[in-house]
């Protein structure tokens, strides 16, 4: 049996614990576990922005090649491919991650901006573990710090928490992620729905809109 929670627009921040929507919220012990859930997740959704931005400094990682977009010998129109590239990295507290692709595309012609497919990132994701995170592609614009995956992707946690995403828009240099399509997080005995989710202030702000709905699992 499952107990639902719907709202127009529910916001979590730290300053919110006298704000009416997260007081009800906070009646259920689960409500409260959910969201906690949730922030790790998106924090370390925001912490991909960052792996991004070193693929701009190591145009070498990977196999190198330059393949012409058409087929006309007259045009210049060529992009670099780097095949495989790979990242590794440990954060200050010693915990690993990594970012790897199938292949990365730059075009001479549109400097700073990075084309990836098939990327696989393993985030840190607080004491719990690390998080992964898998999706189709991505295009990062390094001279703004924006990263955009305009395909669906999931972000999925140590203890089999998922976040499913239609799309993101990340900004780098102010750690804000905007999607105004669907997203769902799913655990073992919760799921949220809503239409569409911003997070500010380094993911200490989570906004959801739009048909917000929560729902519990009552069963132990």
């Amino acid at each position: 049996m499952f107990s639902k929670m719907r709202n127009k627009s529910l916001l979590f921040s730290k300053e919110l614990k006298s704000h009416k929507t997260f007081a009800q919220a906070k009646t259920h012990s689960r409500h409260v576990h959910l969201f906690k859930v949730i922030l790790f997740v998106l924090i370390a959704v925001i912490v991909l922005t960052s792996v991004f931005s070193w693929l701009t400094f190591f145009p070498s990682i990977g196999s190198l090649d330059i393949i012409p977009l058409n087929s006309n010998e007259d045009t210049q129109d060529n992009r670099f491919i780097m095949t495989a590239p790979k990242i590794e990295g440990y954060t200050s507290d010693n915990t690993l991650y990594s970012l790897t692709a199938q292949r990365a595309f730059t075009d001479p012609q549109r400097a700073g901006i990075i084309e990836l497919e098939g990327i696989r990132a393993v985030l840190p994701f607080g004491n719990r573990g690390q998080a992964v995170v898998n999706g189709p592609g991505g295009v990062f614009e390094n001279i703004n710090g924006r990263l955009q995956l305009h395909r669906p992707f999931t972000v999925q946690t140590p203890d089999g928490t998922i976040a499913y995403l239609l799309s993101a828009d990340m900004n780098m240099k102010t750690s804000q992620l905007q999607t105004r399509e669907k997203v769902e997080i799913r655990s073992k005995t919760e799921l949220l729905k809503a239409n569409s989710m911003r997070v500010l202030d380094n993911g200490h702000t989570i906004i959801f809109d739009g048909s917000v709905k929560i729902f519990c699992s009552m069963m132990q």
